[in-house]
């Protein structure tokens, strides 16, 4: 088994791999998406009892390292690096290494030798396809990336013993970019490890000799468990233990508090019965994290004490302008008290063929003392960059979308890196009705209950200063006026008014602004809209989560115009001169729009 890369013939295209950053941005890094990675690769392999991943940093050095250089065909390896355009690897002193294992799952099953739709081939032989589905964890083919990505020689090597194959199976992988030797031969991006066939195909080393080997040099600790271990070479600096193991207390608390996974990041060991106590100590004095993980042990304990929360919402709780809550006021006391205010919210999905999907969400809220983020769960896993749509203030909030329906709803709506949903991915517009009114509904709902529970019923008292603004009558009964001569109303002269060169249209899809051809350019008119009130003033009641146009919610659509938001509801609109249109669309048109259009000087 060595290092083979394959030439590319005349007329084959090149096709890079483009997406590492989608594993480590704003919304996660590399060490979380390489830790989220892993698990759920391994709890999708569950034979159905408890799963356990193990982490194992190590550096080697001296004799250990060479052997490991000579395993890794670095003098190859080296050469590939270097047309690519990242630095070698055989002048390190030392080798960084990480060992990845999971155990009481199935192993890459499917053909090793040949084509099909099995587990092996998607992870060896797949880019960006996956034949996981249902309440599968992964589903887009492309988080393997964040194995090779967390390698500075952008390699991994694993091995699989399957629960129906007790042969084990040795592979590797390089993934590079295209490139080109001295003579002008075009290199395929991915190499392989591997032994080849006669026709080319690569293939995992069935060697006793070279798997003891290679179980010997990276310290592997199967033996002849079914699972996968994986090992990444030249680990990145910024991939490290600590960084590890705080990563699995803030994305899996939820299988790991139900009993469904154990972890365990070099000494550290999580459990169902020790989460806490290692969540706390990673935490070390961070007052936000500390928050969050007592948090998770109250939603624990009243999960060990009733399986479905103790307050379930109307099912009509998605279009209700009133009762959300029954009983809201004892509701409201309990989190005004601090106490945990648990939700059930029910929800009725449907599939593109028109079957109903009967389904749940569970909220969970509770005052805190610190701001903490809102934590959204599909499944076993905390979609990050979710908690946007909560802005609750002090105030723990958890979503938890466990059932199987919501579960595989909430999957066909996520990017490649699982860390949120869109409305407009390829899966849920193909598999299922109206996803955006239904992921919208998911979303808001945290922050609905939130703003029932988190300020008081307001109510008007017309007579509230009635003793202030009022004088005695003759008859000494209070609210008469003064009295005194009769005054006439004054004739008001007419004035003309001031001209707006513009006006305010309903559309079936929203309004918008139109501008006349007198418009000058440069004029400038705030906009501010809300969704109308029965009581109160819309604009100043409006939330974010309703909608804000800082974010792209709503789609703004200029003609001979510009627009800028500059708040959640308001925005500046600048004419060019003439006539302009500015279309707003994007709202929930079962309620009306209230819009305040003026002009700024």
């Amino acid at each position: 088994m060595k290092l083979e890369f394959r030439s590319l013939p005349p007329g084959e295209m090149e096709r890079d791999p483009t997406q590492r950053d989608q594993f480590n941005n704003d919304d996660v890094e590399l060490v979380e998406a390489l830790v989220r990675e892993s698990i759920q690769n391994s709890l999708d392999a569950s034979t159905g009892g408890t799963v356990e991943v193990r982490f194992k940093f190590s550096v080697m050095e001296g004799e250990s390292a060479t052997r490991a250089y000579e395993f890794l065909d670095t003098n190859e390896l080296d050469k590939h690096l270097t047309l690519c355009g990242l630095s070698p690897i055989s002048e390190t002193r030392s080798v960084s290494i990480l060992v990845i294992e999971d155990f009481g799952t199935t192993g890459l099953k499917g053909s090793w030798n040949s084509w099909d739709q099995g587990p092996f081939c998607d992870f060896w032989r797949r880019m960006g396809k996956s034949h996981k589905g249902g309440k599968s964890l992964g589903r887009w083919g492309l988080g393997k990336l964040v194995f090779s990505s967390s390698s500075s020689a952008r390699t991994l090597v694993g091995l699989t013993i399957r629960d129906n194959d007790t042969s084990p199976l040795l592979m590797g992988q390089v993934v590079l970019k295209h490139h080109e030797l001295a003579d002008g031969t075009r290199i395929d991006s991915h190499g392989f490890y591997c032994d080849l066939d006669d026709g080319g195909m690569q293939l995992p080393s069935r060697d006793a000799s070279r798997i003891a080997a290679f179980n010997d040099i990276f310290g592997l600790s199967r033996v002849k468990e079914p699972g996968l271990s994986v090992v990444i070479p030249f680990l990145r600096s910024d991939v490290d233990s600590n960084s590890a193991l705080r990563a699995v207390v803030t994305n899996y608390f939820v299988p790991i508090l139900f009993g469904r996974l154990v972890v365990q990041v070099d000494g550290a060991r999580i459990s169902a019965k020790n989460y806490g106590e290692v969540a706390l100590s990673v935490a070390d004095n961070d007052e936000r994290l500390t928050a969050t993980i007592n948090f998770i042990d109250e939603i624990n304990r009243i999960y060990r004490i009733a399986a479905t929360p103790p307050l379930e919402l109307p099912a009509g709780w998605a279009r209700s302008q009133g009762d959300l809550i029954p009983d809201v006021d004892a509701v409201r006391t309990l989190f005004q008290g601090g106490q945990v205010c648990a939700f059930r919210a029910p929800l009725k999905l449907l599939r593109k063929d028109g079957t109903p999907v009967a389904s749940h969400v569970d909220v969970y809220l509770k005052k805190a003392d610190v701001d903490v983020d809102a934590m959204f769960v599909r499944r076993s896993i905390v979609l990050s960059a979710e908690k946007r749509y909560f802005r609750g203030k002090k105030t723990a909030c958890a979503i938890l979308a466990e059932d199987d329906g919501v579960a595989e709803f909430l999957a066909d709506a996520e990017n490649p890196a699982h860390t949120g949903c869109s409305a407009s991915a390829e899966r849920v517009v193909a598999r299922w009705r109206a996803p955006r009114e239904r992921l919208k509904e998911i979303r808001d709902l945290a922050q609905r209950l939130y703003s029932l529970l988190s300020v008081d019923v307001e109510t008007i008292d017309k007579d509230a200063l009635f003793d202030f603004f009022s004088v005695p009558g003759e008859d000494g009964a209070r609210g008469g006026g003064a009295g005194g001569e009769r005054v006439d109303r004054p004739v008001m002269p007419k004035v003309s008014p001031t001209p707006t060169h513009y006006k305010v249209q309903s559309t079936d899809r929203g309004f918008a602004v139109v501008g006349d051809v007198s418009a000058p350019p440069g004029l400038v008119v705030q906009v501010s809209v809300a969704y109308d009130l029965v009581r109160g003033d819309p604009f100043v009641k409006h939330h974010p989560s309703d909608f804000d146009l800082r974010v792209g919610g709503i789609l703004v659509e200029s003609d001979s115009a510009d627009f800028t938001p500059k708040t959640a509801f308001t925005g500046i609109i600048t004419s060019k001169g003439g006539a302009f249109r500015v279309e707003f669309s994007g709202f929930d048109m079962n309620r009306d729009i209230a819009v305040l259009a003026e002009v700024k000087s």
